[in-house]
């Protein structure tokens, strides 16, 4: 039995589960091996995976048929539907046939839509429907060998198309054509999808809108952008000068690098996620630098953007990190102006590796420039 099977099948034993029914791209993937083409937080079509000690298997629309045979786990047995059958009935039927009507079963409820949830209540009156959206979550937090190199690949694409596409332009580029330089250099570096691109952070007007806009002498343009390899997101934040600028805020873009940098290689296995917060900003004051907030660093990061496991003054104390887990880590800061950095963390007891930053990110980039890997 592989490690993903034990630690699932002891999840239904923990919490009390005959079954568990998951929905959302991010469970599919994991308990299945199939990642759907989506961009989106959940299955692109109606499709389920479940599991029980005895039975796993995916129960996906006849569309994916032979796409889940291809990418399918082993262990894991494939069936499909087909119109005129909802996807709704075909879960049911299944359900049914395991002896699942008076099941106690897990679900994904905060992404679970309310008709299908209202649908099992009504053909199966007798099965109690139980929240697993966190149980699952954390069910996927260490991450195996095929797991890690799948990270990796997502922050490798958004790292080197970040390099190109600031290499290329110049002070005068518009916002809309640095989109698409960024576009289509994480592309070219692997990503099969883009997620999101922010420009601008920091103000809400211009997150994710571009416009046809020239970026002008001495602005400061903050990246966030993500991606996805094989189902798995890379999440990245560039903060890049127009032109060179006073040496006051190149001093403090340097700080606040290292001082991130320092964090990402102190976190260990083992240590609560509310230590990792507080060795943060124990080495903000040492730095002599003012979170803009001050309660909010970072966040797991795997299968969805924001896994599990917040790294924040509220973080919960009996919240372990895991080995071989991964943490994005984005730090801001409002003086002398609003500046701010992120970068993914592999965190193990072997060592850490900032995946996201093989470059010299130390100073601050001047479009124009290409950063050295």
């Amino acid at each position: 039995m592989n490690p993903l099977t034990e630690r699932t099948d002891e999840l239904l034993a923990k919490r009390g589960l005959d079954a568990i029914v998951g929905y959302t791209r991010a469970t599919l993937r994991h308990l299945t091996g199939v990642d759907f083409p989506v961009t989106g937080w959940g299955a692109e079509e109606r499709t389920w995976v479940v599991w029980t000690p005895r039975s796993r298997i995916l129960l996906a629309p006849g569309w994916s048929d032979p796409y889940a045979y291809d990418s399918v786990r082993a262990g894991v047995e494939v069936r499909f539907f087909h119109h005129p059958v909802w996807a709704v009935d075909a879960l049911i039927s299944l359900v049914r046939e395991l002896d699942l009507g008076a099941a106690v079963v897990g679900i994904e409820s905060e992404q679970l839509p309310m008709a299908v949830a209202d649908a099992l209540r009504d053909a199966l009156p007798s099965m109690e429907l139980r929240a697993a959206d966190s149980a699952l979550t954390l069910n996927r937090a260490a991450k195996s060998p095929e797991e890690v190199q799948n990270m990796r690949l997502a922050s490798r694409a958004l790292e080197l198309g970040m390099i190109d596409a600031v290499a290329a332009s110049r002070e005068g580029i518009t916002e809309r054509d640095f989109a698409h330089l960024l576009f289509e250099g994480v592309i070219a570096h692997g990503a099969e999808t883009i997620s999101w691109l922010a420009l601008r952070w920091g103000d809400d007007a211009q997150r994710m809108a571009f416009r046809d806009v020239p970026i002008k002498p001495g602005e400061l343009i903050n990246i966030e952008m993500g991606c996805t390899v094989n189902g798995y997101f890379g999440d990245v934040q560039r903060m890049i000068a127009a032109t060179p600028v006073a040496t006051e805020i190149a001093d403090a873009y340097r700080t606040l690098e290292a001082t991130n940098r320092r964090t990402m290689l102190g976190i260990r296995p083992g240590m609560s996620t509310l230590e990792v917060y507080k060795m943060y900003l124990a080495e903000m004051r040492d730095a002599g630098l003012q979170d803009w907030a001050s309660y909010f660093l970072g966040h797991a990061i795997g299968l969805q953007p924001h896994e599990e496991h917040l790294l924040w003054a509220e973080s919960n104390p009996t919240d372990i990190v895991p080995e071989d887990s991964f943490y994005a880590l984005e730090p801001a800061i409002k003086e002398p102006v609003l500046l701010g950095v992120e970068d993914t963390v592999h965190v193990s007891s072997a060592g850490n590796d900032i995946i996201s930053s093989h470059g010299d990110w130390s100073e601050l980039v001047v479009l124009g420039q290409r950063v050295s890997i």
